[in-house]
């Protein structure tokens, strides 16, 4: 993967986080409560 890939799935990642701000934030204060949590690999 080049550089410029990386910066723009960074400007992606901010423009996500602007406009959900709120809820991610929120979901960091309270936590989160999964019943599972599933474990896979790709690996082939």
């Amino acid at each position: 993967m080049i550089l410029e890939e990386y910066a723009k799935g960074n400007e992606l990642f901010r423009a996500y986080f602007k406009k959900n701000k709120e809820s991610l934030l929120d979901l960091v204060k309270r936590g989160q409560a999964p019943k599972a949590l599933f474990i896979g690999c790709s690996d082939s």
